[in-house]
């Protein structure tokens, strides 16, 4: 479990997940200390940053950590393990830092990089990248960069009993400092991530960076990370000319990509994207496809896969069923109506609200119509694009979701107890 803005953000690990449930669960009424030694809870020596998107490399098993730091001047971090499996031992930190980067690393992406020049300085987050360290190899702080672990750290910039808005605050987490003293390369509030590999054996990362409208990927080369805008709204907040089509060579959508914050990936690499705005009568809260058909880390299409279509809620923590390739979760949650209440103890709701929820969903069959004769009533002439699009689905459309079901390795990977 990962602290974001409340807390300290730290990584805390619960020790037995599987064991008896405690007779009081809340933490102060557990022990914090030694797993080994029976111990219910440890914090893991992870840089301290505003936590939302953590996850484990795929290539490295075991091995290396990748997380972000949810801020406006946000970084993208990896951790790699002094002992491999030992995530309590400490490893070395780095962070992403982009080799051409001509902005400020210090300041939010946005405030250091306005003026004219703006297109130039953000643009030049993208391409080749590398991993600059922010600790040695056992987790100890480099000379002259601030420990990513001090959570007490109170001088960061103010003189020593000096307090008021210049000194370490909350909002303040020690590892962005570590990675601002590098020159760690900002973005939008980095949230989510996922990880894949690409058929070229690559290591693959996607990164929604919720106030730039979009989505980057990194993909892990011999050369080093190369960094790429994935998906966009608009390509202006990122420094780049254009934003992603929507449902090229489908029927077109009034959606936007508002607020992307949560990403999923299906058992077949395919990544969709999650917004977290509210719903409203015309767009928000929606679930994208991103189609990126010649696996290169940039998306061709961005198709408006589905909405919630409950009023003021957010879609978040989409996530496949490992079980079961064709079938998927989200939360949804605090929708407009929450009201549950029960004020007269009279066994009926005063409020008929619809409270947090999670919702299961299938894609077996979620497919448009047949395209049945006569065909012309399933196509129109899109004269922007100069291309058919069609309403309808042959038979080879259902190839995805044969390709999930095949995917099913539920019985090597979850094996029953």
């Amino acid at each position: 479990m990962a602290e974001e803005w409340s807390g300290l953000g730290r990584v805390v690990e619960v020790c037995h997940p599987m064991g008896p449930a405690p007779a009081n669960p809340t933490a102060s009424a557990l022990t914090e200390g030694d797993c080994s030694a029976g111990a219910d809870w440890r914090v893991l020596p992870i840089a301290n940053v505003s936590h939302e998107g953590i996850n484990f490399s795929q290539k490295h098993l075991n091995r290396v950590i990748y997380f972000i730091d949810e801020d406006n001047s946000g970084s993208i971090y990896k951790m790699v393990l002094k002992t491999p499996g030992d995530y309590a031992g400490g490893g070395q930190t780095f962070v992403l830092k982009a080799r051409q980067y001509l902005g400020d690393a210090v300041a939010n992406w946005n405030d250091a990089n306005s003026g004219n020049d703006a297109p130039t300085v953000l643009a030049s987050r993208f391409g080749m990248s590398v991993w600059e360290p922010i600790t040695d190899a056992n987790g100890a702080p480099l000379e002259g960069i601030m420990d990513p672990h001090d959570v007490d750290a109170t001088d960061l910039n103010c003189a020593a009993g000096d307090a008021g808005d210049e000194c370490r605050d909350e909002d303040i987490r020690p590892g962005r400092v570590a990675a601002d003293d590098v020159g760690g390369t900002p973005f939008g509030r980095p949230e989510d991530m996922a990880i894949g590999m690409l058929p070229n054996g690559n290591e693959i990362l996607y990164v929604t960076t919720t106030s730039e409208h979009g989505v980057i990927s990194i993909e892990e080369t011999d050369a080093g990370p190369v960094v790429r805008s994935f998906a966009s709204e608009d390509g202006a907040p990122m420094g780049i000319a254009g934003g992603t089509p929507k449902n090229l060579d489908l029927a077109p959508t009034t959606g936007r990509l508002n607020s992307p914050d949560n990403l999923a990936i299906d058992s077949l690499g395919n990544i969709y994207i999650i917004e977290d705005a509210p719903n409203s009568s015309s767009e928000g809260g929606d679930v994208w496809f991103a189609r990126d058909t010649d696996s290169d880390g940039v998306a061709e299409s961005l198709d408006h896969f589905l909405s919630l279509q409950v009023d003021g809620s957010e879609a978040t923590g989409m996530i496949f069923n490992p079980t079961d390739p064709t079938k998927f979760i989200i939360a949804v949650q605090h929708p407009t109506t929450t009201s549950l209440s029960d004020a007269d103890n009279d066994g009926v709701r005063d409020a008929d609200g619809f409270g947090d929820a999670v919702w299961e969903f299938d894609v077996v069959g979620a497919v448009p119509p047949r395209c049945d004769f006569p065909y012309r009533n399933w196509v129109t002439f899109n004269r922007e694009t100069h291309r058919i699009v069609r309403a309808c689905s042959f038979m080879n459309d259902y190839n995805a979701t044969e390709q999930m079901d095949a995917s099913d390795t539920s019985a090597r990977d979850f094996p029953n107890p």
